[in-house]
């Protein structure tokens, strides 16, 4: 699996800044298949994509099911700040939002 360093580099920060951009990270990192996601989720997979590419957004409910699957903070896969995805090294992403820098 590539290093958190390569999504890092080959994702541009706007990507990162939407609710999809960070769930398409996290759940890249995790290692986890697009079908185990949806059917930890009770959805199909073309939502979880729909997701991921900010067509469409979960409800409340889906984003804490989500967050704890991924093992991420609720609040960093809806705005970019907290707790976000462990890389294989073990380095936690922490993303800060655009007002903030």
């Amino acid at each position: 699996m590539p290093s958190l360093d390569f999504y890092r580099d080959s994702m541009s920060e706007d990507a990162r800044d939407t609710f999809g951009g960070r769930l398409s990270l996290a759940h890249d990192l995790a290692g986890a298949s697009l079908e185990s996601l949806a059917a930890c989720l009770g959805v199909k997979r073309q939502r979880v994509r729909a997701w991921e590419s900010d067509r469409a957004e979960p409800s409340t409910r889906q984003i804490f099911l989500l967050a704890a699957f991924l093992r991420v903070s609720p609040m960093w896969l809806m705005t970019g700040i907290g707790e976000g995805p462990v890389d294989e090294d073990g380095e936690r992403e922490m993303l800060a939002a655009k007002s903030q820098r």
